[in-house]
């Protein structure tokens, strides 16, 4: 049985596969000096992947064992998810740092087959928590709006030692279509400092002039998302 949700999905991720479609880069970065990088993958079937874009990256990626926990009751199932992943942030000259992420997902469906056959109905919402060992944490939130469910947003922070960084998500593409989500706009006190697409292999733009460790954090926030694999298009994988 598919829910709203999941028909939507297909519906999106039909558009995506018209065409290749690109973020629109936020107005502010553009009128800076930007730096711009594709990014470059290499996951083998076996053992550890690394992710890049410029001197940048993800090193001994992996990921842990997924696990997923449901309770039913009557008509409706509840449900909680984890995958761990983890890898080593590579920016720059700087010592490579040790990321351990987790994506949890909490949500319900409820059947509503006694209405229409093959009807149901469910919520479902997202967390990405990211810890750089002693130095800080990355932390998004999905926050859906289910009158409209284009109009879903992910929020959150980076604090990664002296730097704060606000993350949110955007569904403008320069084609002007209306996607679940084309990547991410990065803002450092108040200023638009990065975009990072994570539609069509993925992309990332960073403004010319920042202090190293204002670099790096973008790199962190870059490779997190982009390695969560689930905040890209129309194409987030739910129970």
């Amino acid at each position: 049985m598919k829910s709203w949700w999941s028909m939507m999905v297909v519906l999106s991720s039909g558009v995506l596969g018209c065409s290749t479609m690109r973020m629109a880069v936020p107005e502010e970065l553009q009128q800076q000096q930007v730096m711009e990088w594709p990014v470059g993958r290499n996951v083998p079937l076996f053992g550890q992947g690394t992710l890049s874009f410029g001197p940048y990256g993800a090193r001994k990626y992996g990921r842990g064992w997924s696990s997923t926990t449901s309770l039913s009751i009557g008509p409706a199932t509840v449900y909680e998810g984890s995958e761990p992943y983890e890898f080593q942030l590579h920016a720059e000259d700087a010592a490579p740092r040790p990321v351990a992420c987790q994506s949890l997902l909490k949500g319900h469906d409820v059947d509503l087959s006694f209405m229409l056959d093959g009807l149901s109905a469910g919520a479902a919402e997202r967390r990405l928590v990211c810890d750089i060992g002693a130095e800080g944490k990355l932390a998004l939130a999905e926050l859906p709006a289910y009158a409209d469910p284009y109009s879903t947003k992910v929020v959150g922070r980076l604090r990664m030692g002296g730097v704060n960084l606000d993350v949110e998500s955007t569904h403008r593409t320069q084609q002007g279509a209306r996607i679940l989500f084309a990547g991410f706009e990065i803002r450092h006190e108040q200023r638009t400092v990065a975009a990072v697409q994570t539609i069509n292999g993925g992309h990332v733009w960073m403004a010319g002039d920042l202090a190293p460790e204002v670099r790096a954090g973008v790199a962190m926030v870059a490779s997190s998302v982009l390695l969560h694999g689930h905040w890209n298009g129309g194409a987030d994988s739910r129970p």
